[in-house]
């Protein structure tokens, strides 16, 4: 076979399980071919020669799961194999759990990586990583390592192959997890938690990391404030691509321009990109095989407070129930009752709404949104956590609250102005008010604070952003603390008849 000047050529030999890459051997027409095979160490050495072949995934890998792959999905995991891409750079909805995944079991079926430590925001550990891997990669085993430091000690005891920790945990266990000789890889997901190297977590998070170890580093907005975000990033995975230290790198990307205001000097987004390499990345509206709609579920956590009020409802209701005939009708409103108070604020006898310190539910409200790539609805179903939710979000981000109050004139000025002007960038509102007709194709996120009654109401709210002109994978998100949630939850989704599913969630939770 003779081959024309520079001309590469890809041949897959009859064995599956080997493809072999052709190069030519010199310039010249009608040179001599190499036969190189197609694995992850020839991978290397031919892109370092400069012959741009393909990740030895693409051929090599038997995708695990019980559907093919988007088609970004086999770049995805083979750029995080060696000669490897520690930053995988993709918006929420579009995969980067399960490319790392499935990069993780590639690397160990070629016996390149023993055991995992993967790193993410508590709310999805479980709904996300342990699910993903459950579903995906049933031959592979895994552990959440959460609760006292006594459990997470023991959870480290277990032979797994995968460990999912939230990263405040390295605060508790950091000191074992570097004695973990066999731990190869360390996934870190919403590495934006990272960006900050002020931060005890990432103080001992870098005191932790062995020479020797992998980093794949997994987010959608690696440098939301500026180019001080990237610093701390680029001091994980590429140190040599920054200066030593953070104020040499401030200085050379921002600029001073009064006391305490700094502004992006010019030529600072290239200068972040360069910091950020080597990188993958792919944008939603590139990824056109994609569903168009992800759900996913957010755990959260009752404060003490609401874990006492929720026992005392939960007692008077159980009376409530043995005195009076409980319908399906009723039924839904006595567990509004709990529902308002997983929400963080239930109303009284005397029609006032007292406040239980929702923190961990805000918190990963705040994860939600920040996650996102667009604009984002919030809907609330219940007044009093209405305006708790709205007053928190408007603390960071412009946004407009809508319930019943809101005029018809005010009501279209905010969504026009969420439509088609820059700000507001979020909307909290009561899903009556924002689940019929309205296109809102701005926003790619949808997160229900907590789960509605109205089945109708569910699936018109839902339907706002799959609407003409829409150009972005979207994203429903369930934030959830307890079984009459996620009953909730389970019975929206599966479109049941839910008045009489309410009922049943009632009899169960209160046992009735």
């Amino acid at each position: 076979m003779k081959l024309m000047p520079n001309q590469q050529v890809a041949l897959k030999l009859r064995d599956p399980n080997v493809v072999l890459t052709l190069i030519p051997h010199a310039v010249q027409e009608g040179a001599n071919i190499v036969i190189v095979p197609h694995g992850i160490e020839e991978t290397k050495i031919l892109r370092n020669l400069g012959v741009q072949v393909p990740p030895p995934t693409a051929p090599n890998y038997h995708w695990p799961a019980p559907y093919p792959p988007p088609n970004h999905h086999p770049e995805a995991p083979g750029s995080l194999t060696p000669p490897h891409t520690p930053l995988v750079l993709l918006d929420m909805g579009l995969g980067k759990s399960i490319a790392a995944l499935w990069a993780a079991d590639y690397l160990m079926k070629q016996n390149l990586l023993r055991r995992v430590l993967i790193m993410s925001t508590l709310s999805c550990l479980n709904p996300t990583w342990e699910r993903e891997i459950f579903r995906n990669m049933m031959h592979r085993t895994s552990i959440v390592v959460h609760g006292t430091k006594q459990q997470r000690l023991a959870a480290l005891k277990e032979d797994v192959d995968f460990y999912v920790m939230n990263h405040h945990g390295m605060l508790v266990v950091g000191d074992e997890l570097a004695k973990m000789d066999d731990l190869d890889l360390i996934i870190v997901d919403e590495a934006s938690m990272l960006r900050n190297s002020r931060t005890q977590i990432y103080k001992r998070f870098k005191n932790m990391l062995r020479p020797d170890q992998k980093l794949w580093m997994l987010t959608g907005k690696p440098c939301p404030n500026g180019p001080e975000d990237a610093w701390g990033l680029a001091r994980l995975v590429s140190p040599s691509r920054v200066p030593q230290f953070f104020t040499r790198w401030k200085d050379q990307t921002m600029r001073k321009v009064s006391q305490f205001k700094w502004v992006p000097r010019e030529g600072s987004t290239r200068m972040m990109y360069d910091a950020l390499q080597p990188a993958i990345r792919f944008d939603k509206k590139d990824c056109l095989d994609l569903p168009p709609v992800t759900f996913s579920d957010r755990t959260v956590q009752l404060s003490s407070t609401q874990q006492a009020y929720y026992q005392m409802m939960k007692s008077k209701l159980v009376i409530y129930a043995q005195e009076h005939q409980i319908t399906a009708v009723n039924a839904a409103v006595l567990l509004g009752k709990l529902l308002q108070i997983c929400c963080g604020a239930v109303r009284t006898d005397g029609q006032e709404y007292v406040g239980l310190d929702p923190h961990d539910r805000l918190n990963v409200l705040d994860e939600a949104i920040e996650q996102a790539a667009a604009k984002v609805l919030v809907f609330v179903p219940y007044l009093g956590a209405l305006r708790l939710v709205f007053d928190h979000v408007r603390k960071h981000h412009t946004a407009e609250m809508i319930d019943g109050s809101v005029g018809r004139t005010a009501r279209s000025k905010i969504f026009n102005d969420f439509q088609d002007a820059r700000d507001p960038h979020i909307i909290v509102a009561h899903p009556k008010v924002a689940a019929h007709g309205l296109n809102l194709v701005a926003a790619d996120t949808i997160i229900w604070f907590s789960p509605i009654h109205s089945l109708d109401i569910y699936d018109q709210a839902n339907e706002r952003m799959a609407r003409p002109g829409q150009k972005l994978a979207t994203n429903i998100v369930h934030l959830g603390s307890c079984p009459v949630e996620w009953g909730a939850y389970k019975v929206l989704s599966t479109k049941g008849s839910s008045q009489e599913s309410f009922l049943e969630l009632f009899k169960q939770e209160l046992q009735v």
